[in-house]
């Protein structure tokens, strides 16, 4: 069986971290076949900024109509 790989990141508000992350995903062995869905809160632009900065990952990014808090946008990274 051939699996999608894929990791899911949730993100709110710390553009820092954000970028701290997707540097070192940037430098994993194989980054390159995997998806990187982020599902963000809404209401922090410099965070999406952040992402969209990333052309060289293959992110899949969802910025949330409403914010849903950790709980809620964890389930849904994982949905």
């Amino acid at each position: 069986m051939n699996y999608k790989k894929i990791i899911t990141l949730p993100v709110y508000r710390r553009p820092n971290y954000t970028k701290q992350v997707l540097e070192g995903l940037r430098n994993c062995y194989g980054i390159k076949d995997y998806t990187i869905c982020i599902f963000a809160e809404p209401g922090y632009p410099e965070v999406i900024d952040v992402i969209k900065s990333f052309t060289d990952l293959n992110i899949r990014l969802t910025i949330n109509e409403k914010q849903l808090g950790l709980p809620s946008n964890t389930r849904q990274c994982l949905d």
